[in-house]
């Protein structure tokens, strides 16, 4: 079963979504439905009024979906008032980003004290340094599938260099021809791909890898 938009597929599948991504769209389908049985007319989202209480809104959502995408839900129906309890510091941060300081209520319970987001900064570094760890390890994942060759991943671009040099000194060009030689950018991010690898590469990879440390 897919969903359509304007004659454009938006959901190829929605028993293929995630529960997090599931969760997020039964929240859309609820409103809808429920404003839709109301008798209610609207045209276009911007036309769904109404009061929405939910608890628990970041249950099943992984730190992108807390962060960037229910944000983002919510944006899309604006005079519908959101009342919602979270867990989630990267909930609130990402709030912060779509709406301002001053676009939503934040109230610490039971106290029903209002509370700034300014407490909850020191989480925006971790989940940036989330967002590129994921990234980069995605990066690495298409690169190693790509390839069919032996991969070594080296910490610089010189080390590569002098490889090859010595390769062609000792007449063996063909050999290094036969494997992948990759730049990782520095120890930082050697000892990134290592991790990775020691966590999920090496069980869907029938390939050599290599990491090479000065």
């Amino acid at each position: 079963m897919s969903i359509i938009i304007n004659e454009v597929q938006w959901i190829s599948n929605i028993f293929q979504l995630s529960t997090g991504q599931s969760s997020l769209l039964n929240i859309a389908l609820s409103i809808l439905r429920d404003f839709d049985m109301s008798g209610a007319k609207f045209e276009t989202l911007a036309d769904v009024k109404g009061v929405v209480i939910i608890d628990e809104v970041d249950a099943h959502l992984n730190p992108d979906l807390q962060c960037n995408v229910l944000p983002a839900l919510l944006e899309i129906f604006p005079k519908v008032q959101f009342i919602l309890t979270t867990h989630s510091p990267l909930f609130l941060l990402g709030m912060k980003a779509k709406f301002g300081e001053d676009g939503f209520h934040v109230l610490e319970l039971p106290s029903g004290n209002r509370i700034s987001i300014e407490e909850f900064e020191e989480f925006q570094s971790a989940f940036e340094y989330y967002q590129d760890s994921s990234t980069f390890r995605r990066k690495i994942e298409a690169e190693l599938e790509k390839s069919k060759k032996p991969v070594i991943f080296f910490e610089g671009d010189y080390d590569i260099k002098y490889l090859k040099k010595a390769a062609s000194l000792l007449g063996e060009e063909d050999l290094l021809n036969s494997i992948e030689l990759y730049d990782s950018k520095g120890f930082g991010d050697l000892d990134k791909i290592w991790k990775s690898f020691d966590n999920k590469l090496s069980s869907v990879l029938q390939k050599i890898v290599g990491l090479i440390y000065d």
